[in-house]
């Protein structure tokens, strides 16, 4: 937890207001345009706008407000029930956004969306989505467009590893798992929401895809691979799209400790822990911080790719240690 400092400023630039908050980082980076305009004084038909933080005791520093080009956009998160998807759908509800959240474990879905709406999403809508299955992703969209007519944000997240086998020793149901989810799973939602995206011009797809899509290392010849056809199918998609408005880009991370390392080590905690042991790895909130903020950029700025790791990691076979 941190104690910070928040100025906000009345959306005319003749008030402000500052006030003190405990709470983490993504309070730093995630405010959102609020009904504050009373507290700073700027009358009903003013709102005010988070301007900057910092920690409390730190003389002020200067910076730009910092533009929402989200609120009230619709956004949709598959893999949203957990991890990046969870994170994300929370970052983007501190913005405003209206939410379309899909993933198969209906319950911890609704109870992400239930932590959105208190966060201060517009609208927060669950439906069950496996993205494996071409006749749920099919009935996901038509849900979709029913529900809100439109996708301005599609964030294709649901994916994961499962198994560190060698080539040799693989197993065929792992190796079609990871490419169903990793790399068809994202061909499925982006030829289904296409249609609700390209008449609305400014919307960005943002693929989550991971280092090993760009580096090989034993024990993740199939994950590797799934995830280097997500980097091909994110460049596809950016050209065929040229000119339509839309943006696509991808987020690969490192190291990050979700649920990942226990899907993948077949619910073995003690293996799992080893993975992170001396190692301050990536948060979900890390990289959804990265997602949403690329989501944010301006229409005309398309951030094509972001490679992301902990400080402790230079590749994946690469990664200093401390000692407990």
């Amino acid at each position: 937890m941190l104690n910070a400092t928040i100025k906000w400023m009345s959306s005319d630039n003749r008030n402000e207001r500052w006030m003190e908050f405990k709470e983490n980082h993504q309070l730093l980076t995630c405010c959102r345009s609020t009904d504050m305009g009373s507290q700073c004084g700027a009358g009903v038909s003013l709102t005010a706008i988070f301007v900057c933080a910092w920690p409390s005791g730190v003389p002020p520093v200067n910076c730009s407000p910092v533009s929402n080009r989200l609120k009230q956009k619709w956004a949709l998160v598959t893999g949203a029930s957990s991890g990046f998807g969870a994170e994300t759908a929370r970052q983007l509800a501190d913005l405003g956004a209206n939410l379309l959240l899909g993933a198969r474990r209906e319950d911890r879905l609704a109870q992400v969306a239930a932590e959105c709406q208190e966060r201060g999403a517009a609208s927060a809508h669950i439906q069950r989505l496996d993205v494996s299955d071409t006749v749920s992703v099919n009935s996901f969209a038509e849900w979709a467009k029913a529900t809100a007519g439109r996708v301005n944000v599609l964030i294709n997240n649901a994916g994961g590893a499962h198994g560190v086998d060698r080539v040799e020793d693989g197993h065929d149901a792992d190796w079609e798992a990871m490419f169903q989810s990793n790399a068809l799973g994202i061909l499925r939602v982006s030829r289904a929401m296409l249609p609700l995206m390209k008449p609305y011009s400014g919307g960005i797809i943002i693929n989550v895809g991971s280092i090993a899509g760009r580096v090989a290392y034993e024990g993740g010849s199939a994950y590797c691979a799934s995830k280097a056809a997500e980097h091909s199918i994110t460049k596809t998609l950016r050209l065929e799209l040229n000119g339509t408005g839309l943006r696509v880009g991808t987020i690969d991370p490192g190291m990050a400790e979700t649920e990942f390392s226990m899907v993948r080590l077949k619910g073995d905690k003690q293996k799992a822990d080893a993975v992170y042991a001396g190692v301050e790895p990536l948060t979900a909130g890390d990289v959804a911080e990265a997602i949403v903020w690329a989501a944010n950029r301006p229409p005309h700025v398309c951030i094509d790719e972001i490679l992301m790791m902990c400080t402790a990691q230079a590749a994946p076979y690469k990664v200093h240690r401390t000692e407990a």
